[in-house]
């Protein structure tokens, strides 16, 4: 049961059990028990000039407004008449010795007499009525008739429908307090028929009377200034409506103006019960105000609170969207019409007098004809609409109660065809009663079964719920995107179970983050603030149970999540407020990645072991398919990048020079290998001017991706700058740094060494922080010689002086220089030893006598990769030669 629901259920029961026993019960005993007999005509006194005393006018009882066809025109009674007596009560004669006011007095007396008298014989008893007609005393029988209560009845009707439209209300939205704001109203309504079912009838007893004062006066104490709060909450929720001190002085300061008829009713009570009257005169010189005054503030106050609810009512029906404004039209124009309605009768019963009145009194009742319309017009918008969602919670229950229909009278129509049967045969009583009882056993049975079998046919089965949401799950354009498959689960939820509500939320480190805000639910939901309320924290020992089991399912409840509670109360509120009863965790490998926050379902308001099992297995299969598309997701983005580095891998080999050319007088032997698919290093070699030509190694910080991107932009950079063939080496590394200063991080930067020859072998070697070229010349036959011109790397942070030098030389035939990348003396073998500077020019040294610099890169290549075992990073390896 939703845990809304199951906090105000017996509030409900009781309420409506109360509210309509007082009201069936009052009415029923006011109307027939207790009913006032009537002649059906009214008495008017009248002042009429005697012959006796043809100058003092004499108060006479005149019959006045005969019903037709009533009770008093059966009895020839005619408009005119002056009543003398009724059996043995006789109105007084006029007596000189008393003032005029006193004989009013006494005649008024006498009457109130003959009204009870009247009233309290049964019907159809015939009394004797005594008149004067044209000078001539004449007696004729009257038969006193009981009248049905129009008004009262019509009034019940109107409660018993605006109780049943707020029970259904209240039912489809329990957590919503507009909700059981209107299944008050609907309370009240069954009360103020209570009390007024005896009003204006003198016959019924002191207890009933009490009853029915009391139930007026509760009424007149809650009634307006709850249906002002009402309207503070609905259709458009105000932000008063969260002043609590407001809401609890209107309803302070409408019982306060009541409480001097409150006294006056306990007053007339304890007096009634004791026979005595001081009680009552004590209770009325007690009271700070007088009765009339206290009349005038209380009246003013509710009509004050009735008529700023419907001007409320008014205001919000303006400021909804213009959807639910068209719902609202009807009601908003019917309530207009029941207000104008009342103040016509209220201004009529206050005018009118005499026979006029009693007219007005006997076709009242037609006025109060449209106002059970009122409760059905908002039935008509809530329905039409969608206000509250009740269309469920109707087809349930009248299904419910169709059912212990027919069943009930199944069994009467049974124990109807037994006696049918039995009584011709004289089977003896006690037999039959036996057999009554027999018949009786298996009703409850029955019931309960009828009941599952309506279950089962509101909810969806659950093997027909399985089969939708796990094949829509496992279609195959859903299964390899997040929002697809999401969206999917969402429908087929929705499809199967129809929750009140329905959120998917996303799960970052360990919460999930609320919306301040729920559709549907605006009117009355609490509002979240501040960081720790907008968040739900999930525990450690869920998560743990999620990871393990790749699923959680877990009741929303206060009596199932008390670490709700103990996180915020806030936080408890408002979950209870939108009603979220189940939480669903779904994961994606060993990490939560978002939760379903589900309400109330179709027809049932709860979520039995079946469906809590079926969510289980839906969080397991939509766990799996979300690894399954994030693992899919990993493959398009691998294979994407491996397009996309195979692409760059291709524009840097069209960069750098991966062929060297064929120079006569020289060998060049040069590679270069990356440690990924695409590198930082730089290799080029060019012609620059006839019989002039220039080679460049260079080597960018880091690796991979954004290297190589340095590494081609430095090329580009390279070969503007040295389209000038007399454009100076160390001008081309300070344009270079300068530009590299602005293009690369703060942490990046460029090596480069170049050289550049012609064809007499003159050189000039320029570093810019790369490892020196090593010289191998005939001149030092055993020494390998560094060429180390002094210059700092390209790019770097902060800005120094450029100090690039060029060293110069003539290269003399069967001299090799050669450049090279950190890549290959800091290869690294697994004990950690560097492959080093004495390898490389022991390999270099071993190949210059054969002097084939092809052998001896290839053979370099080789050694480096055998002995690398770790750290691996580009490399790159230039040689030049001069043949002997």
């Amino acid at each position: 049961m939703n845990s809304s629901l199951l906090t105000i259920r017996w509030r409900l029961f009781w309420s409506s059990a109360a509210a309509l026993a007082l009201a069936v019960g009052c009415f029923s005993l006011a109307q027939w028990a207790y009913a006032p007999s009537t002649d059906q005509c009214l008495w008017s006194v009248e002042d009429i000039n005697s012959s006796n005393h043809p100058a003092k006018p004499q108060p006479r009882v005149i019959i006045r407004a005969i019903t037709p066809k009533g009770a008093a025109d059966v009895a020839s009674l005619m408009d005119g008449d002056e009543l003398i007596a009724i059996h043995d009560l006789k109105i007084p004669d006029f007596s000189d010795q008393l003032t005029y006011e006193e004989n009013w007095r006494q005649v008024n007396r006498t009457i109130e007499k003959m009204t009870a008298f009247i009233n309290s014989t049964p019907d159809g008893t015939t009394v004797l009525y005594t008149v004067s007609r044209d000078g001539q005393r004449i007696s004729r029988p009257l038969e006193l008739k009981k009248e049905f209560d129009t008004t009262n009845a019509v009034f019940l009707l109107t409660g018993i429908v605006a109780w049943t439209i707020g029970l259904l209300v209240v039912l489809s939205s329990p957590q919503r307090k507009v909700t059981r704001h209107f299944f008050y109203l609907g309370i009240l309504t069954l009360i103020l028929v209570a009390g007024a079912s005896t009003r204006g009838n003198y016959t019924v007893p002191l207890g009933l009377e009490l009853i029915t004062n009391l139930c007026w006066l509760l009424v007149r104490i809650l009634l307006p200034p709850m249906w002002f709060h009402f309207f503070l909450r609905f259709p458009y929720g105000f932000e008063i409506k969260k002043y609590r001190p407001l809401l609890i002085g209107m309803y302070a300061a409408s019982a306060l103006v009541m409480l001097p008829e409150i006294m006056i009713t306990v007053g007339l009570a304890i007096s009634g019960l004791k026979n005595v009257d001081w009680i009552l005169r004590i209770l009325l010189d007690a009271l700070p105000v007088s009765v009339n005054k206290s009349n005038f503030a209380s009246g003013s106050l509710q009509l004050l609170l009735l008529g700023s609810g419907v001007v409320l009512f008014w205001v919000g029906a303006f400021k909804i969207p213009g959807r639910r404004r068209k719902a609202l039209l009807a009601p908003l124009l019917f309530s207009m019409a029941i207000i104008i309605d009342l103040v016509i009768y209220l201004w009529f019963a206050g005018t009118l007098k005499g026979a006029d009145w009693i007219f007005f009194q006997r076709s009242s009742k037609y006025l109060f004809f449209p106002l059970p319309l009122l409760p059905l017009t908002f039935a008509y918008a809530i329905l039409r609409h969608g206000l509250f969602d009740i269309r469920r919670v109707i087809v349930r229950w009248l299904s419910y109660f169709v059912a212990l229909g027919a069943l009930v009278i199944a069994y009467l129509g049974a124990i109807a065809f037994l006696f049918v049967v039995a009584m011709p045969t004289q089977i003896p009583m006690a037999w039959l009663g036996v057999i009554m009882g027999l018949l009786a056993l298996p009703l409850s049975g029955l019931f309960q079964w009828l009941l599952v079998t309506l279950r089962r046919r509101f909810k969806k089965d659950i093997k027909t719920a399985h089969d939708l949401i796990l094949g829509n799950l496992r279609e195959t354009k859903n299964r390899f995107s997040d929002d697809a498959l999401l969206n999917s689960l969402v429908i087929s939820i929705h499809t199967a179970f129809k929750p009140q509500l329905f959120l998917c939320l996303p799960v970052k480190s360990n919460r999930v983050e609320l919306p301040s805000a729920v559709k549907g639910h605006t009117e009355d939901s609490q509002t979240l603030s501040g960081e720790e309320q907008r968040f739900i924290k999930l525990p450690q020992t869920m998560l743990r149970h999620a990871k393990d089991n790749r699923e959680l399912v877990f009741g929303l409840g206060s009596d199932e999540s008390d670490w709700i509670q103990a996180q915020s109360m806030a936080l408890r509120r408002y979950l209870d407020s939108i009603g979220a009863q189940i939480l669903v965790m779904l994961m994606n490998g060993d990490y939560p990645h978002s939760v379903l926050l589900l309400g109330g379902k179709y027809a049932e308001l709860n979520y039995n072991r079946e469906d809590r099992e079926l969510l289980r297995e839906i969080a397991i299969a939509t766990g799996a398919l979300l690894e399954t598309a994030d693992m899919h997701r990993s493959l398009i983005d691998k294979t994407r990048m491996d397009q996309e580095l195979h692409a760059a891998q291709q524009i840097q080999e069209s960069l750098i020079t991966s062929e060297p050319p064929n120079i006569t007088g020289f060998q060049i032997a040069s590679r270069l290998v990356p440690a990924t698919e695409t590198g930082g290093d730089l290799l080029w070699v060019k012609l620059r001017a006839p019989g002039r030509w220039i080679a460049v190694v260079g080597d960018v910080s880091g690796k991979g991706l954004a290297a190589a991107i340095y590494m081609s932009q430095s090329m580009a950079l390279l070969k503007f700058a040295s389209l000038d063939a007399e454009y100076p080496l160390e001008k081309i590394l300070a344009e270079m740094d300068m530009v590299l200063r602005v293009l690369m991080s703060a942490r990046d930067f460029l090596t480069l060494s170049i050289i550049e020859w012609n064809e007499n072998g003159q050189y000039k070697v320029v570093r810019a922080g790369h490892p020196p070229p090593i010289l191998l010349t005939r001149e030092k036959p055993n020494m390998a010689i560094p060429l180390m011109p002094t210059g700092k790397a390209l790019g770097m942070l902060p800005v120094s002086s450029p100090n690039w030098q060029v060293i110069e030389g003539n290269l003399q035939p069967g001299d090799w220089i050669t450049m090279y990348s950190d890549g290959i003396t800091e290869a690294m073998d697994d004990q950690g030893n560097l492959f080093g500077m004495d390898r490389l020019t022991a390999q270099l040294e071993r190949f210059w006598g054969t002097g084939s610099t092809r052998a001896a890169c290839e053979s370099i290549f080789q050694q480096v990769a055998a002995f690398e075992t770790q750290n691996r990073d580009d490399r790159t390896l230039f040689i030049l030669a001069r043949e002997k």
